[in-house]
């Protein structure tokens, strides 16, 4: 197995090498990609079979453009596993006998669904005696059972999954990642590895983050029901800012409001000032809602953190952000 970084300026570069199988000398190459995994099996002869799977992740950093802060790819961190040649043959053969190379893209399948979100694409490049061809589907799992084809596509990637031990292998690679950073096989979910002293803070803070689960419903049932009494009756806090995060004091008083405020000087005096007299009545005005809501009736361990915000359809609210 092999283990390596690449820093490269470009977040284009930030990508794992392949070979053009199109061009290449191979008479037979499978390629499936999944997220921050590829699984490739080949032959030149038809006859000796190779394979390796290719682990990888970006690390992601805060960046400064154009003075706003931007999440941003600055690391590739990737890894080849070898197949064995027995086992890299063994899946060839059971992939070519599925009939797959004959199956037609997703957009080709009468009636296949194209619209479910945040579901994935089970993509493929295949060749095979010279032809070569790329394959995409589109959230097959969510597919209706008598959509041709669907039977096939998922028993191969079920084969590769169990065959190959895909999650375990993935584990292992993420095991030996630098800790204390970001990381997202996608650049969509976030991940932050916690350092090994982090790690320790995290499991002696548990039995707060214990106490704060225990009392969440609660909490978040009696702030609810008292902002809407309260916003049923007021009309003299109509509009308070987007969205705050609330701390609440072991004595169930509203300790502090933290906002999200934007502006700089460089970005102009004129806005500046904008931009910190509505910080100023946005905190005045929740500072009103709140003299009239407290969390005293429980008799608070800990202090207690929530995120007050208003939408047009729902009125003022409160969400919970605590991580348990």
């Amino acid at each position: 197995m092999t283990y390596y970084s690449t820093d490269l300026p470009a977040q284009d570069s930030l990508e794992v090498q392949l070979i053009d199988i199109e061009k290449s000398k191979y008479v037979f190459y499978f390629r499936l990609f999944l997220s921050g995994q590829t699984i490739e099996i080949f032959s030149q002869d038809n006859e000796t079979f190779s394979g390796k799977i290719i682990n990888s992740i970006k690390e992601y950093n805060q960046v400064k453009v154009e003075g706003m802060d931007r999440t941003k790819a600055i690391k590739l961190y990737s890894e080849e596993v070898p197949i064995e040649s027995i086992k890299a043959a063994a899946l060839a053969h059971q992939i070519i006998e599925s009939g797959q190379f004959s199956i037609p893209t997703d957009t080709l399948i009468e009636n296949w669904t194209r619209w479910y979100l945040h579901c994935g694409n089970l993509n493929f490049e295949i060749k095979k005696d010279g032809k070569y061809l790329e394959q995409s589907f589109h959230c097959p799992w969510r597919q209706a059972d008598s959509i041709k084809y669907k039977d096939v596509i998922l028993s191969n990637y079920d084969l590769l999954i169990q065959e190959l031990k895909l999650d375990s292998i993935y584990q292992n690679f993420w095991s030996q990642l630098p800790k204390g950073k970001t990381y997202s096989r996608s650049g969509y979910g976030m991940t932050y590895l916690m350092s090994d002293e982090e790690e320790i803070a995290w499991k002696n803070d548990k039995p707060r983050r214990d106490y704060l689960k225990s009392i969440k419903d609660t909490v978040d049932s009696y702030l609810k029901m008292r902002l809407k009494e309260i916003q049923a009756t007021s009309d003299s806090v109509n509009k308070p800012c987007y969205s705050a995060h609330l701390i609440f004091g072991k004595n169930g008083k509203l300790k502090e409001i933290r906002t999200n405020r934007n502006m700089e000087l460089s970005d102009g005096l004129t806005w500046y000032i904008e931009d910190w007299i509505e910080d100023r009545r946005c905190k005045k005005a929740i500072k009103r809602i709140f003299k009239k809501i407290d969390l005293s009736s429980f008799n608070l361990e800990h202090e207690v953190h929530r995120t007050f915000y208003k939408s047009s359809g729902e009125g003022w609210t409160i969400s919970d952000h605590t991580i348990y």
